[in-house]
């Protein structure tokens, strides 16, 4: 009876700790799932910082900003070894004739539609890469702009534990609508 009086408490213990704290700019809310205590940077009113623990987030939103792309791995293809060559820094050197450059990279991307908007999002292979978010299309930047739709990025080396957490707070992400001081 002990043991199960102490596993109810325990269970209900965890189940208290779990916050959900809801972080909003000028720019955008979402929510996001931690225990840990979360505090907005803004250094101006296109970008700024979400810090968590020792995690930071960093946010942008401009006319051509990072897509947050990977790029292309460099691999030579050597079919047999040759102790004598050095590859250059940041270069893999295969024995397979038919290689896949997907083996190569450190993230992995997924595209979602979430509502009328297109989310890429990345996220690590191996604990090697960023965790991000990238919105091609936010908005118009403003009515007489032919060019101008805004872009938005959300990214940052975040640790194994918070991971899930900030992969989770992506879904959650509301934009708010230009008004004339932003």
């Amino acid at each position: 009876m002990k043991r199960i009086l102490l596993s109810l408490l325990t269970f209900c213990i965890l189940l208290s700790c779990s916050k959900k704290k809801t972080l909003e700019t000028e720019i955008f809310s979402m929510v996001l799932e931690t225990e840990l205590e979360v505090s907005i940077v803004e250094s101006s009113l296109n970008e700024g910082y979400i810090l968590f623990g020792t995690d930071t987030l960093k946010y942008k939103r401009g006319l051509q900003i990072d897509n947050l792309s990977e790029p292309c791995p460099k691999v030579i293809y050597m079919p047999i070894k040759d102790d004598k060559f050095i590859p250059p820094e940041g270069t893999f050197v295969t024995k397979k004739r038919n290689y896949d450059l997907d083996n190569y990279r450190f993230q992995n991307v997924v595209y979602k539609a979430v509502g009328d908007r297109n989310y890429k999002i990345t996220y690590p292979r191996n604990n090697q890469g960023i965790t991000g978010l990238f919105v091609d299309s936010l908005y118009k930047w403003n009515s007489s702009d032919l060019f101008g739709i805004a872009q938005f990025n959300l990214y940052g080396n975040i640790k194994d534990g918070n991971r899930s957490h900030v992969l989770k707070a992506f879904e959650t992400i509301q934009f708010y609508a230009p008004t004339e001081n932003n």
